[in-house]
């Protein structure tokens, strides 16, 4: 479209400045959405040639085998993850169980040990830090065998039998001994620990 053109027609400078300002604007529109139109053109293309590039790098690979592996590196992500965090239980567990452990008062080490033992046989939950059910647990040991525990006076020493006497003579039985006595008489006097656990 020239100027001469709208002359032609009769238009006045004014109108034709308005006629080539109107069209400016039809024409930057057009070129805009060409503009955006050769743009996702180019991206589509660029898509198309990294799935092409994918697919390629897929050739010669085994489907069935690579779905394998991928579920074996799952299973070992979440076998690990387990593991870890067993590991934390079980680190909080002994942490609960020492701190109440520190609570008590034992006739040795090895005592200790014993009913820390029989406590993690019971296989008890723990939440919120707590074990649950462990002061039951203690209670129930206690009252099966207290000769763990150390009691509020001194119990009778192995050492008050004569060496050869039998329990019977001073009316004492294995009972009446601690654990740590009871490991000590059996070590010193193996037949006199046997008598008394007969009940001799």
């Amino acid at each position: 479209m020239r100027t001469e053109d709208l002359q032609a027609i009769g238009l006045d400078e004014e109108q034709i400045k308005k006629v080539f300002e109107l069209n400016g604007k039809d024409v930057k529109a057009e070129q805009k959405k060409t503009e955006k139109a050769e743009a996702e053109r180019d991206q589509y293309k660029e898509r198309a040639e990294a799935a092409e590039k994918t697919l390629k790098s897929f050739d010669g690979v085994d489907v069935g085998k690579l779905n394998k592996d991928i579920a074996d590196w799952k299973a070992k992500a979440e076998a690990a993850e387990k593991d870890f965090k067993d590991q934390l239980y079980k680190r909080d567990f002994n942490d609960a169980l020492n701190a109440k452990l520190a609570e008590i008062k034992f006739t040795s080490e090895m005592a200790k040990k014993a009913v820390a033992a029989e406590i993690m046989e019971a296989g008890l939950p723990m939440k919120d830090g707590e074990i649950m059910g462990l002061d039951d647990v203690i209670k129930k040991i206690k009252e099966k065998d207290a000769t763990a525990f150390a009691p509020d006076k001194p119990g009778a020493k192995f050492t008050d039998v004569p060496k050869g006497a039998s329990g019977g003579g001073t009316g004492k039985s294995l009972k009446d001994y601690t654990l740590d006595e009871r490991i000590k008489l059996k070590n010193s006097n193996p037949e006199l620990y046997e008598r008394l656990k007969r009940g001799e």
